[in-house]
């Protein structure tokens, strides 16, 4: 038995040192590939290299954001649209015609705004409504104690995802969302009241292991994430419609 788990072990290190050097040669092709392209001014071979560097690098960081079931998966779709319109206009200017290639590349300021727009509203109203969703589902209130901070970042930008533990009626559970904030974290140890959604609690009592529930409602870091989500997103919807206004005047 060991020795097939040491072969397993084995095979799946191989596997991941390939996967690594696979990435290195990819990497530093593309870099090479960028370069070049930017000295003999092939504009066409940077958009290409840009693209699939985009693509690729949002796609990975999409699947690993998924499997931790973290929150914050936008940014990557960001890097993936980028990424599509790069190779887009990559391939274009290669093969399309000049005319055309040139009205391409006219456009591409007002694309940039209804696109800014488009996500802005987009995550916008999906923001909106999860918030109300959590309002009306989460309205069992318990008691939580502070059992860990998770950081991320460093200095100034240091955030934490506070993780609770929760006691009802003697059996308890894991209240973690994978939110991350610097306003109103809780110490260790701190309790604070947090609403959740009475069905989840049912549903987790009879389950073996760590009963983990990721939606409840943290009054302050909710408050001040859905307010930042708010700012940021609002202004690149506001910056969307200005770059189309002065499109039509320009």
């Amino acid at each position: 038995m060991n020795s097939m788990v040491k072969k397993d072990n084995r095979g799946v290190g191989a596997v991941m040192t390939l996967v690594s050097i696979l990435a290195l040669v990819w990497i530093v092709g593309s870099i090479v590939l960028m370069v070049y392209s930017g000295k003999t001014g092939k504009i066409w071979l940077l958009l290409i290299c840009l693209g699939q560097f985009f693509l690729i690098m949002g796609l990975v960081a999409m699947f690993a954001v998924l499997r931790s079931t973290q929150k914050d998966l936008w940014i990557d779709l960001v890097f993936i649209a980028a990424g599509i319109g790069c190779l887009y206009y990559g391939f274009m200017a290669k093969f399309a015609s000049g005319f055309k290639y040139s009205k391409m590349v006219d456009f591409v300021p007002t694309l940039m705004g209804i696109v800014f727009f488009s996500l802005g509203c987009l995550i916008l109203m999906m923001e909106v409504t999860e918030r109300n969703s959590l309002k009306k589902n989460c309205t069992y209130e318990v008691v939580g104690k502070c059992v860990g901070r998770d950081p991320r970042g460093g200095g100034r930008r240091l955030v934490y995802n506070p993780v609770y533990e929760v006691e009802v009626d003697g059996v308890y559970y894991t209240l973690n969302k994978n939110i991350f904030s610097r306003v109103d974290v809780p110490a260790e140890n701190e309790e604070r009241k947090l609403l959740v959604n009475k069905s989840d609690i049912d549903r987790l009592r009879n389950e073996e292991g760590e009963r983990l529930i990721d939606k409840y409602i943290d009054q302050g870091p909710d408050d001040a994430n859905f307010k930042l989500t708010l700012t940021v997103w609002g202004l690149i919807a506001v910056a969307g419609v200005g770059i189309i206004i002065a499109r039509m005047f320009v």
